[in-house]
């Protein structure tokens, strides 16, 4: 893929059930090394696999701790503040939100 700029990247596009998927390789690769992890990853989507949408999931389970560190910060320290309540609802309100992690 070239951009009008002249950027080029590289990607693969591959079927997932009914829909089609674009997903970009890493940055940096040269043909061959693009060729092979282009292979690579549609021999997972030819195992049922969608590597896309792994990744999200990658993504999401990382944030992951973040929340349960941020949940439990004032519940642990609730006894030494008297805005426990009201930091907890600062991260709901303001931090959740802007990561997208359910609530």
């Amino acid at each position: 893929m070239v951009t009008a700029r002249g950027h080029k990247s590289f990607v693969v596009e591959y079927r997932a059930g009914r829909k089609s998927l674009r997903m970009s390789l890493k940055a940096g690769l040269n043909l061959t090394e693009a060729r092979k992890e282009a292979k690579a990853l549609l021999g997972a989507v030819a195992r049922r696999g969608d590597p896309l949408a792994d990744k999200g999931k990658a993504e999401a389970a990382a944030i992951t701790p973040l929340k349960a560190v941020a949940e439990d910060y004032p519940e642990r320290d609730a006894g030494k503040l008297r805005t426990g309540r009201g930091r907890k609802n600062v991260f709901r309100r303001l931090v959740f939100r802007r990561l997208a992690i359910g609530v």
